[in-house]
Formats: C-alpha cells, structure tokens, sequence
C-alpha cells in the first residue's frame, strides 16, 4: 500500500471514495467542496493524505485542517494504521482533536497515545440518518405557533452567547475570555450564512440550528442548541424538524446527525431519524505537538 500527499487531481477520485461512506464522512467532502484539497492556510482547507493499494485504488483518507483537527476516513485496517503512520511522519503542525467513526478512531488514539485528562470532550456519539425522499413530517408535531428564520434576522450578540453556552455544555469547553470571543467569531460567521437558523416561538427566539456540513443532496445536522430556560418544550424537536423539511424543499435527499445526549436522541428518533452507527468526537484542551 502507497501513502502519498493528495493534489487537486486527486478530487474525483477522493470524492468517488467518500461517496461510498457518505454518512460519516461530511465533514471530509463539505470541506473539500468548500475549499478544494490544496493547503493555504484559510478555512476549511488541510494536509490530506491518501493510502493507495498496489493497483492505485484509494483505500483511505486523513486530513489534518486548517483548525488542526484531524478528520478521516479509511475502513481498510491496514489503511488507516499506514495513514496515521504517515501523518505522525510529516506533520508539521499541532492537533487539536480527531473527528470520525469511531472504530477508525481507535487505531489513532492508539497511536497518539494521549491521556483522558489532556481531553475537553471524547465522546462516542450515535450516528443517525434520515431518508427525505419520502419523507412526511409526524403529525404528533404542531409546527403551526413556530417560525425558523435565517440566523442574520437576529443580534449577534445573542447567537454569541448562545453558542458561548453551547461550547461549554456540548464540547466541555472551559469559559474563557479566548472562548466568547471565538463563540463571537462563530456567530458573525452564522448571520452570513443561509443554513443557519433561529426558531421562533410566538415572536420570541427560543433555539438554533444550523448545517454543520452541507452538499447538494445530503446535509449534516449541528449546533442545535436550546436555552436552559426554555428545554422540555419541544422547541430543538421543532427546529431539527423545520431545516430538515426546508432541505427538503431544496431537493436534499438525506440528513445526516451525532449526538451523545439521551434527551437528544429521544428527540431525533421521534423525528424519524435511525441510528445506522457510532461517531467519535475528542478534542484536546488544548493542541498537542506529535513527536
């Protein structure tokens, strides 16, 4: 098996790859729509490296981003162990965390070795999936008192707090000056985009929702995030439901989402969601350098 450094002419066939893995590999193929797989140092771009059998068949994928997080996917055993091999080899750049299926992660936290304690988060999360094609919403949800709306219609300065909050209860991150000023960053960034929204209540903002990774016909649900003050209500049950229905409209064929909260998954299994396997999220308190 070959690892070599992935090129632009490298796209078809990486996305061709993916394509086969659809469900957990968003992040990857958002990112390389997005951005391409050349490495300036902006956003959403990275390092990818590919792992090649002897007829030249791609057999795995590693990327490691622009955030330093390193995201992946390579079913093949022997794959994946050679790509964690050579990224460890030519990495030039601290990690921030791994992002993928989970069996595939085992063989990295293996590798890197880290201590728990050196974590935020290190969660096994259910991947659920959701077929739109035929898709009815259930008639047990009343969506006739709620309203979603594009996240530009609202003040940053809420979004900010929100995700401030929502940084700390879904990714365990410590509150930090550092940290409500990236939660800032993030919410100028949602009001720019159209698959980021706030549902409304009677007038009255009660939670968001956005696409943490967006295609043509599949999208990935994230950042759904509900006040304390206004949980038991069905109000993220309702904002899921309404982004998933406007997908739809748009011709998205499948949704895709994690989670790791049982209230969560309650939520999006009464929503129609089924559970088709298990993610991995770990990111490091903070970035470590490979030796």
């Amino acid at each position: 098996m070959i690892i070599r450094t992935l090129k632009s002419s490298d796209e078809d066939d990486v996305e061709n790859f993916l394509k086969l893995y659809a469900e957990s590999s968003m992040f990857l193929r958002s990112n390389i729509r997005k951005a391409g797989l050349k490495n300036e140092g902006k956003d959403y771009q990275g390092d990818y490296l590919g792992s090649f059998d002897e007829d030249g068949k791609l057999k795995g994928v590693i990327a490691h981003y622009w955030n330093n997080n390193l995201m992946f996917q390579a079913p093949d055993e022997t794959a994946i162990k050679m790509l964690i091999d050579g990224f460890i080899k030519s990495a030039k750049r601290p990690i921030s965390g791994y992002i993928g299926p989970d069996e595939q992660s085992k063989y990295i936290a293996n590798v890197l070795n880290l201590d728990e304690q050196q974590f935020s988060t290190n969660a096994r999360d259910d991947l659920y999936s959701l077929d739109l094609t035929q898709y009815s919403a259930p008639k047990s949800i009343d969506l006739a008192c709620f309203k979603l709306v594009k996240a530009a219609q609202h003040q940053v300065e809420l979004l900010t707090n929100w995700h401030y909050e929502y940084d700390q209860e879904a990714l365990k991150a410590s509150p930090s000056d550092k940290l409500l000023k990236e939660a800032n960053i993030t919410a100028q960034n949602m009001t720019k985009r159209d698959d980021a929204w706030v549902l409304e209540h009677k007038g009255k903002a009660v939670a968001m929702v956005s696409f943490n990774a967006n295609l043509p016909d599949l999208v990935q649900i994230g950042g759904v995030w509900t006040p304390p003050e206004e949980r038991c209500k069905g109000y993220a049950r309702a904002a899921v439901l309404l982004s998933i229905i406007d997908a739809q409209s748009k011709g998205v064929r499948k949704a895709v989402l994690f989670a790791d909260s049982p209230a969560a998954k309650r939520a999006y299994e009464a929503i129609g969601f089924q559970k088709i396997g298990h993610y991995r999220l770990a990111l490091l308190k903070e970035p470590v350098t490979l030796k």
